[in-house]
């Protein structure tokens, strides 16, 4: 079961899936995944390790190739904070 946590960005809690989930999800590759990512087109936790887990919410329309770009980038580096908060 994927991790749950509040996305700042969507208000709400979510599920956070790895890139290869992304990928199976939207019928994407990695890779595609990877250049969303980088674009900021969805909603990004960092971990410690290094491992990027993506919100599912912010990944609607992608699959379809329609580029939704989140408000703003959300690149959240470091340990999960407490209280399941997410901060930009």
């Amino acid at each position: 079961m994927p991790p749950r946590a509040l996305c700042e960005l969507c208000s709400c809690v979510v599920n956070w899936l790895d890139e290869q989930a992304v990928a199976l999800m939207t019928g994407r590759t990695a890779h595609t995944v990877g250049r969303w990512i980088k674009k900021g087109l969805v909603h990004v936790w960092v971990l410690p390790s290094g491992r990027c887990l993506i919100c599912e919410r912010s990944i609607i329309g992608q699959g379809r190739g329609r580029a939704r770009p989140s408000p703003e980038r959300s690149h959240i580096v470091g340990e999960k904070p407490k209280d399941q908060h997410l901060r930009p």
